[in-house]
């Protein structure tokens, strides 16, 4: 991994770490063991969890997001498979697709699909020129509709009261999305949005 890697990714909490050499034939992966595996598995098998539980993963997944973003890295392909259950908390993984998405000041633009196509923001689809974060968040209202209904292509009805963050997260422009950075994590954790 580069030195400039190294610092973006420092402070974020992983599942693994690599130990290699230059000598070394072979890369060790020592992992911390996912005890309830990922967030598409545990709703298939569990139903979709109560509204705690559901806030405080909402809010995991934002707060790293949030992070990543702040360190100008885009993951582009958040997806219930790549969030990592451990002792009730969420975690971001597979790092396999992310980018720095600014260089000395300036946004780095992307252009081609990246990330499973079921997550992918309609700028991706469309193929024209995009940016990071704003694929992030609308994959993140993607994931959130997952966390209301167990479906990550299902609008969640019952939930009136999310109906505003889903269309914010999910709208079709990406300039009309939020920025991680204003998502109020502590308003949807205080209120009842997301029972």
């Amino acid at each position: 991994m580069s030195s400039s890697w190294e610092g973006a990714f420092s402070r974020i909490r992983t599942l693994s770490a690599s130990c290699a050499s230059k000598r070394a034939l072979f890369l060790r992966i020592v992992m911390e063991f996912a005890d309830s595996g990922d967030l598409e598995s545990l709703v298939k098998e569990r139903g979709v969890p109560d509204a705690e539980i559901r806030r405080g993963f909402f809010g995991d997944l934002v707060r790293g997001l949030r992070f990543m973003h702040s360190k100008f890295i885009a993951h582009f392909d958040i997806r219930p498979s790549n969030l990592l259950i451990c002792k009730r908390s969420l975690k971001i993984a597979d790092f396999g697709l992310a980018c720095v998405f600014r260089k000395k000041s300036k946004d780095i633009l992307f252009r081609g699909p990246r990330g499973h196509h079921d997550y992918m923001a309609p700028e991706i689809l469309e193929g024209v020129i995009y940016r990071g974060p704003p694929a992030d968040v609308f994959a993140t209202g993607i994931v959130i509709n997952f966390l209301l209904t167990g479906c990550s292509s299902r609008v969640p009805t019952e939930h009136p009261e999310h109906a505003e963050t889903s269309r914010k997260l999910l709208s079709t422009s990406p300039f009309q999305r939020p920025s991680m950075a204003s998502l109020r994590i502590s308003a949807i954790q205080d209120s009842q949005q997301f029972t």
